[in-house]
């Protein structure tokens, strides 16, 4: 009896690896052009801003917040509680020259980093360097 032998054809093989292209549309800082790039061990550093790049985020209702590769922190989007940390109320990233390098550090303390970092919907608290807890934005539930 003759045997079968499979073989395998690919009919697509790509010819050209995958890029990453960002894009901005009207409702974005033009001045804003993130990009990445991957470590040996495939571990990615995203750069948002010059030369930072981004060791954690998060997200909270209505905003998002990074934590730097130098743990400082830099957060925005909706800020109606106050929940970017930047002793406002005002809005960041909802207009141009408000993002990447226009976007500031949140004020720590002079040499304060951030050890870690949390957020609720309208809240953010964040442990720092001093071992210290530190919490801002909505209030309601005791937070």
């Amino acid at each position: 009896m003759p045997s079968f032998q499979p073989t395998y054809q690919p009919t697509n093989t790509p010819t050209t690896p995958p890029t990453f292209t960002p894009s901005t549309s009207p409702t974005h800082d033009p001045t804003f052009y993130p990009t990445i790039t991957f470590g040996p061990t495939f571990e990615p550093t995203i750069l948002l801003f010059s030369d930072i790049g981004c060791k954690s985020n998060f997200a909270g209702y209505s905003f998002n917040c990074i934590v730097t590769t130098s743990q400082q922190m830099k957060c925005s989007g909706y800020n109606t509680n106050g929940e970017l940390g930047l002793e406002d109320n005002n809005a960041r990233g909802n207009s141009g020259g408000e993002m990447g390098d226009y976007l500031p550090f949140l004020n720590l303390g002079s040499g304060v980093q951030v050890i870690a970092a949390s957020s609720g919907d309208f809240h953010t608290c964040i442990i720092t360097s001093t071992l210290t807890l530190k919490c801002w934005g909505s209030n309601g539930l005791g937070f």
